[in-house]
C-alpha cells in the first residue's frame, strides 16, 4: 500500500492499531510479526484495497 498508492505507514498505522515500527519491520522482513498483527494488517490492507477499488470505480 505504502509503495503502490504512496499511502503512509502512519496511516496504515492508525487503521490497523499497530506500531509504525511493527509495519516497517514487517516490509522488510515479513515473519517479523506475530499471527495476531499479521491479521490485523491484513484485514486493514483488504479494507484499503476496497475502499481505492471503489473510489476509482466511482470516479471514472
Amino acid at each position: 500500500m505504502n509503495n503502490e498508492f504512496g499511502i503512509p505507514v502512519e496511516t496504515i498505522s492508525l487503521f490497523s492499531n499497530l506500531e509504525c515500527e511493527d509495519i516497517e519491520k514487517f516490509m522488510k522482513e515479513n515473519d517479523s510479526l506475530s499471527i495476531e498483527k499479521r491479521y490485523k494488517l491484513a484485514v486493514t490492507v483488504l479494507f484499503l484495497i476496497i475502499y481505492l477499488n471503489d473510489l476509482f470505480l466511482t470516479l471514472s
